[in-house]
């Protein structure tokens, strides 16, 4: 482990530190606060498909909604969506005319569902620009959200489904009472129970209908909110508790949707942020609300962690449609919100209350934040944050507040930036192992020693994408553990580190902890889902020579691996270090591969698996990207040419590696390998021509 960097300028000075200090509040609440969305306002979504890889084949949904449901003629034009974009519209036209009476948006935790709900609220509750022809609802829809923040913070399921009845017995009651006033609407309600009585639950009403006939005129000479109270009162009156009672106020909303309210879009029920509930409660209160949706036959809107949708594929008994969500991401928010300050900078109060130097720096700042959102560092943060906004928010306070560039001045290179996302203002300038917005790859769950176990879990997740079945907590831990290189206590700590809601790469199905007390891993049928961030980890991010060199060096290698400081300033020093770290993790790939391969071989899992050496994509990324900088310098330095070569010798086993494990050449690394010869050759010119320094050639002849 790397203990210190020398020859890095570490700006933590009195003034970086009242600079940050001054601009940090104003930052977190304002500029990349998560709360909202701000002065920007929202931002529509991406156009990408957000369906996981073979979601398709395997899902028993009763539709999926990718386009615009098609609104009848006379229909036309009834919204404003004018400010919505083509998935908004989609999204609108699957609740006013879709055929889908339940829908449930699956996407990604923080993703940005909770801001769509919100805007296709707006819209709905706007005065309509048109009647829909079908109802006398149309001048006051019935829209009712309930908002699991509020009720959330529950200790057990009975708590949290008790909480959640009492705010939808209210907000039926506050809803349907104006309506129910009407002495009209009143009547044909009376008529309506009389048709369905002694059918399903509107049985439950031949006492209340008993007491009206009894009470004859009085009944009628009863004021308009006389008669809504005794109607709340008797349902209130009914034995079977909070859920009881909801479920004959449903029974209502159902009258309202059949004569009242006859339109998709005029009675519509949306349940948000269900996934701030314990995952173990949320598949039951789903259930619950799908079943008193059945019940009222509203139009009902239920956004969901993909994870969490995955159970309701055995659920035979109530159908529902899906909507993918499709968040507009990182990118589009953050230059969003850097357009709004920027141009209205000098008229905001919180901009005003910083110094003014820190004012103006802070403005240059954004604005360089601004044009780099399309390179290596908006590349960086997208992969990081995946499709999780809220993660991508707090991870991009680092390129403001740091203590990597100084706070006055444009970084000399955007590498210096870009390595602020990973060490942030630490005084070390070290990545730290246990960040709670980044995760180390590299890092041991228990002892934060080198391993690859959690690089291994991801890939074998990624294998089987395609299947389900395959993809439980059991199944992938019984496949690590047949290796014999790790116990089950590591992999379950893996699992736990990968799934921290704050910057998962990891979904557990329905399940807040890996394991519980006494609990073996091996029993854990719980489906894995890897999130965009998990998957950027694996394709992107691990093959990044950035991310590598400040993953790798904060964590423990075997002693004597690497030196206890690091010149930073040096590239050769810097670049030997990472050298020396690829040199050890190539050795662990090529003995785990060619475990796994043993072990698994006899598994019906084995024609699955693609084998590839990750080593391998490394070593060719981390030589090509040495070269390149090699072949910028014009001066000979022998210690540059002793490098390539030792690069070189490192490519070339790589290849090996590939030809002898895996029976296959790797082309990009021969390639590689042709260049760096090349390259060798021109320095071994240069040497002969006057630089000073022993000579090389006998180490170079058995590089090539």
């Amino acid at each position: 482990m790397i203990r210190k960097k020398r020859g890095i300028t570490i700006f933590n000075s009195g003034a970086q530190k009242a600079y940050n200090r001054d601009v940090r509040n104003f930052v977190n609440h304002h500029l990349l606060q998560t709360q909202n969305e701000g002065g920007a306002g929202y931002q529509n979504s991406l156009e990408d498909s957000a369906l996981p890889d073979g979601w398709k084949k395997w899902t028993r949904v009763e539709g999926i909604v990718e386009e615009q449901s098609e609104a009848p003629e006379s229909q036309l034009g009834r919204f404003d969506v004018s400010s919505l974009g083509s998935y908004e519209r989609t999204v609108l036209s699957a609740i006013a005319w879709g055929n889908l009476n339940t829908l449930i948006i699956a996407g990604e935790r923080g993703s940005g569902k909770t801001a769509l709900v919100k805007r296709l609220c707006e819209v709905l509750d706007d005065p309509r620009r048109k009647g829909c022809g079908l109802c006398t609802g149309c001048d006051s829809p019935i829209l009712i959200r309930i908002d699991f923040n509020h009720i959330g913070d529950r200790d057990s399921l009975h708590d949290l489904r008790e909480a959640f009845f009492v705010e939808m017995r209210d907000v039926l009651r506050a809803h349907l009472r104006p309506q129910l006033s009407n002495p009209k609407i009143m009547n044909q309600l009376i008529k309506y129970i009389r048709e369905l009585q002694g059918k399903q639950i509107f049985s439950a009403f031949d006492s209340f209908l008993g007491a009206i006939d009894s009470d004859g005129k009085g009944w009628e000479d009863s004021g308009r909110k006389e008669k809504v109270d005794r109607l709340y009162e008797y349902i209130a009156s009914k034995r079977g508790g909070l859920r009881r009672h909801v479920e004959l106020l449903m029974a209502v909303a159902r009258f309202f949707r059949d004569t009242i309210n006859r339109d998709n879009a005029c009675f519509v029920v949306i349940t948000d942020n269900l996934d701030v509930v314990l995952p173990e409660a949320q598949e039951e209160l789903l259930l619950t609300i799908l079943a008193l949706q059945r019940t009222g036959r509203v139009r009902t809107l239920v956004p969901l962690r993909w994870s969490t949708f995955e159970q309701l594929r055995g659920q035979a008994s109530f159908s529902y449609g899906l909507i993918p969500h499709r968040g507009p991401g990182i990118k589009a928010v953050l230059r969003a919100r850097f357009n709004f300050f920027l141009a209205n900078w000098d008229s905001l109060p919180e901009v005003q209350a910083i110094e003014a130097v820190h004012r103006s720096a802070l403005k240059t700042r954004i604005k360089y934040f601004r044009h780099n959102l399309d390179r290596r560092l908006g590349n960086h943060l997208q992969w990081l944050s995946g499709r999780c906004v809220k993660l991508g928010l707090k991870i991009a306070v680092r390129v403001i507040v740091n203590a990597t560039v100084k706070f006055d001045q444009d970084p000399d290179s955007e590498d210096d930036i870009v390595r602020a996302l990973y060490v942030s203002d630490s005084r070390d300038q070290l990545m730290d192992p246990q960040d709670p917005e980044i995760f180390n790859v590299f890092s041991h769950p228990l002892s934060q020693t080198f391993t690859l176990l959690n690089l291994r879990i991801l890939q074998l997740v990624i294998e089987f994408r395609n299947s389900p079945p395959s993809r439980t907590v059991a199944n992938i831990s019984s496949l690590i553990l047949r290796t014999g290189l790790w116990e089950p206590s590591e992999v379950a700590a893996a699992f736990q580190e990968m799934a921290k809601p704050q910057r998962p790469l990891l979904f557990i199905d329905g399940r807040s902890s890996i394991a519980r007390s006494g609990e073996d891993i091996g029993d854990i049928l719980r489906i894995v889902f890897l999130t965009k961030s998990g998957e950027q980890y694996v394709k992107r991010l691990i093959r990044e020579v950035t991310y590598f060199q400040e993953a790798a060096i904060c964590v423990r290698w075997p002693h004597g691996t690497l030196p206890s400081e690091l010149a930073y300033s040096s590239l050769v020093e810097r670049f030997f270090v990472v050298f020396s770290c690829l040199r050890l993790l190539r050795e662990e790939d090529i003995k785990e591969t060619a475990v796994f391969r043993e072990k698994i071989s006899g598994t019906h899992f084995a024609r699955d698996i693609d084998w590839s050496l990750y080593s391998s994509r490394v070593v060719y990324i981390a030589a090509r990207a040495f070269l390149r900088i090699i072949q910028k310098q014009h001066d000979y330095d022998y210690t540059s040419t002793s490098a390539l070569m030792d690069w070189l010798s490192l490519v070339l086993l790589a290849s090996e590696d590939e030809r002898k494990l895996l029976g296959e050449e790797n082309t990009r690394l021969i390639e590689l390998v042709r260049d760096y010869q090349t390259e060798l050759k021109d320095w071994r010119r240069r040497e002969h021509l006057g630089a000073v320094g022993p000579d090389s050639g006998e180490q170079l002849g058995s590089a090539q």
